[in-house]
């Protein structure tokens, strides 16, 4: 994997970019190999001479699901399957006087995968806190955060929850068994 940065310093703030791109490669498997890509820009500036600071940062990533770092170690294996993912994160901090600060923001990521046996989704966050000094060394803050996901379709669920209504009208029916087992092999060739 290769990456090329850069940061440019203005009068109020910096601006960064970045990207990346490689390969991963599986010897072991045939048609496994997939290219990865991404990159990142971002956005600090402060308008108003300290006071006011705003960041803005836009990353990108296609990948697979092998460099998922957050799964458990020990938990049910992932299929390899391609993975797109873009986060967005936007906050304002807001300096109210010398003691006291106010920041707020919020996030959005994005997740695709191409095997259809996975589920992307969105994510949608906020926060909101107000802080103060405690003493000489101390801090405390009044937070609120607020977090909504939604999860995409999935063609297999549908086609599964068809299947079981297609099945419960054949018993209902009184179908016969071998009725039953052709009914099953097709929604299994229609789900494959």
């Amino acid at each position: 994997m290769a990456s090329l940065g850069h940061e440019h310093n203005f009068r109020s703030g910096v601006f960064t970019w970045s990207g990346n791109g490689g390969a991963l490669y599986y010897p072991e498997v045939h048609g496994l190999n997939q290219p990865t890509y991404g990159g990142a820009v971002g956005l600090s500036w402060s308008p108003s001479r300290g006071r006011t600071k705003i960041d803005m940062r836009q990353d990108y990533q296609r990948s697979n699901t092998r460099s998922l770092v957050i799964l458990d170690p020990e938990g049910l294996p992932l299929p390899t399957s391609g993975l797109d993912i873009a986060i967005s994160n936007l906050t304002f901090d807001q300096k109210l006087s010398r003691s006291w600060e106010f920041q707020a923001g919020g996030n959005f990521v994005y997740r695709r995968y191409d095997d259809p046996r996975l589920i992307g989704g969105d994510e949608v966050g906020g926060q909101a806190r107000l802080g103060t000094q405690a003493g000489r060394n101390g801090l405390a803050f009044l937070a609120y955060v607020y977090t909504s996901s939604r999860f995409q379709g999935n063609a297999l669920r549908s086609l599964s929850g068809e299947a079981a209504e297609a099945l419960a009208r054949a018993l209902e029916a009184g179908a016969p068994a071998a009725e039953l087992g052709a009914q099953l092999k097709r929604n299994a060739k229609r789900i494959s």
